[in-house]
């Protein structure tokens, strides 16, 4: 009953006919009115598709919005940075458990206190741990991962990684890591929209830019800056 429950069926009926008409061609069985029942067919399958897939697009976009919206509504905050870091990794250690995860926190700051969301911050951690644990492996591998999170400031700024030594990325998937909706698990689930929220996180309301570095077989590196000053 969902948007894209509804493109999907729709797409997988067409496929069927498409099938079933190309069978009829290769055997030369395809009569004029063959041809006219798969043409009223498709039609309505992509009026149906086209209908859906602009509701699913705009459902999307509203949670995209809400989310970082829910975030950004709140005030500003003054927090110890190093200790607040601490703590969302440590919630996240159920995660990590589960998923075969080794983090770790390294930083050369005892206190670091700045005005910024917090919030965001958590979000952005939960969503790299939750990618890391979903795509860091290739099927079948049982190995435990890495994951190293470091934070330092100076220059004006606060630069926080996150790295792992799963799996890496190609060329291509890096190059639209952060486009909405993009996923290599779409089977297994995958909305790809965790890391375009990241970025309109980082962005739009922690103020920061963000630099993906992966190759093949050389894991995740995620560096982001953020304003010393706050977001």
């Amino acid at each position: 009953n969902t948007p894209l429950g509804i493109a999907v069926t729709a797409m997988s009926v067409v496929n069927d006919a498409l099938l079933e008409l190309d069978t009829k061609f290769s055997n030369n069985q395809l009569s004029q009115k063959g041809l006219r029942a798969f043409l009223d067919q498709a039609g309505e399958a992509s009026a149906l598709v086209a209908a859906n897939l602009d509701r699913a697009a705009v459902q999307i976009s509203n949670f995209k919005r809400a989310a970082v919206d829910q975030v950004s509504s709140n005030e500003p905050v003054e927090i110890d940075l190093v200790a607040y870091v601490e703590e969302t990794l440590a919630n996240l250690s159920p995660i990590a458990s589960r998923s075969d995860i080794d983090v770790s926190f390294k930083t050369s700051a005892s206190r670091l206190v700045v005005k910024t969301q917090p919030t965001a911050i958590a979000q952005v951690l939960t969503n790299f741990l939750t990618n890391t644990a979903a795509h860091a492996r290739e099927p079948g591998d049982a190995r435990r991962l890495s994951v190293t999170v470091t934070l330092e400031a100076g220059d004006g700024q606060i630069v926080l990684v996150y790295q792992d030594d799963g799996i890496g990325m190609t060329d291509e998937v890096r190059q639209q890591a952060f486009q909405p909706f993009f996923t290599t698990a779409r089977t297994s689930g995958g909305s790809g929209l965790g890391l375009h929220i990241v970025q309109s996180l980082v962005s739009d309301v922690l103020r920061g830019k963000l630099q993906l570095d992966t190759a093949p077989g050389a894991g995740v590196r995620i560096a982001i800056e953020l304003p010393l000053s706050g977001a």
